[in-house]
């Protein structure tokens, strides 16, 4: 995550830890949090919002050391190509000299490909700059990407790495994960509350890309906060999903497919801009602008073609007869 952006705290959920032990069936992970520390799940309506954040007591000053959990689906990307993208998310920052990356290292953490970041800071909080140190390390499996992110004040920094080390430990994703006897663990991708993009992503070459990025936050901040939403998106999972690895499947073996879809869903994206208007938390406004939204994409999809169709065989029918 950006580290100049803010994280809706309204917007977070508090889980229970079973014997200090934090697990997430959905994001299918375990991890142990530092002791005394809070665990808190956002709610992920923005890209640069994590999935799960680590928040201790600060020992002075006004920043607490922090842990946060990002986690991406590779998309046929490797490791290094995913650090770029995050680096290319803080450029601005970077450029303007408020960030400095100190150090950028390859290996593995718990027998997984890792790229270790080491950055400093100076950041304005309440009107006062404080100097902030950050040590990134980004963990590679087949199918995700996890990036854990500590920061601290700089003079407390030093004190918390052996905590951060002991997080990374004890993680464990996926299959590896021991999640609760009682809970299923949810085989469709989930890394976001909707699930996963999968045929955008694959269209667009990255879940970074802007559409991409549109189609989350529409889903998660707006379609996914009401309980019609949800419902909504349950049912559609479940068809998106009989279909959808396969579709990205082929993008990913053909540019040729993969351009023809990325044609295919543009204007669908596109006319999701209408969501934007829908009011927080209304069921109503929901159901208004989603039934907008399906009207237009009807007239795109189906119309439109079938009166091309009809006006094109007119026309030959009239050139016949002449």
């Amino acid at each position: 995550p950006a580290e100049d952006q803010p994280v809706e705290m309204d917007q977070m959920s508090t889980p229970d830890l079973v014997d200090g032990v934090y697990s997430n069936v959905k994001l299918g992970i375990t991890l142990t949090p530092p002791e005394g520390w809070a665990v808190q799940e956002p709610r992920k309506t923005r890209a640069y919002i994590p999935d799960v954040v680590m928040v201790g007591t600060p020992a002075a000053g006004p920043l607490p050391p922090n842990i946060t959990l990002d986690i991406q689906y590779a998309s046929e990307r490797a490791i290094e190509d995913y650090v770029d993208e995050r680096l290319a998310e803080r450029s601005e920052a970077i450029e303007a000299g408020a960030l400095t990356i100190e150090s950028r290292e390859g290996g593995t953490v718990s027998d997984l490909d890792a790229v270790t970041l080491a950055a400093t800071g100076m950041f304005s909080r309440n009107g006062t700059d404080i100097d902030v140190k950050f040590r990134e390390v980004v963990l590679g499996t087949e199918d995700k990407f996890y990036a854990f992110t500590y920061s601290a004040l700089a003079d407390e920094f030093d004190a918390g790495i052996p905590m951060f080390e002991s997080v990374l430990d004890s993680f464990a994703p996926e299959a590896t994960a021991q999640m609760p006897a009682d809970e299923a663990v949810a085989t469709e991708p989930a890394a976001a509350e909707g699930g996963g993009c999968l045929i955008a992503t694959a269209a667009y070459g990255t879940e970074m890309a802007g559409e991409v990025q549109r189609l989350r936050e529409i889903r998660d901040g707006t379609v996914m906060r009401t309980g019609l939403g949800a419902s909504f998106m349950a049912g559609f999972n479940d068809i998106y999903y009989a279909f959808s690895p396969a579709v990205a499947d082929l993008e990913r073996q053909s540019p040729e497919v993969r351009e023809a879809v990325r044609a295919l869903i543009t204007p669908m994206i596109l006319s999701l801009s209408i969501m934007s208007a829908v009011d927080a938390d209304s069921e109503a406004s929901l159901a208004l602008f989603g039934g907008l939204v399906i009207a237009l994409n009807v007239g795109i999809y189906v119309a439109a073609p079938a009166a091309a169709v009809w006006g094109a065989a007119k026309w030959r029918g009239r050139a016949s007869r002449d």
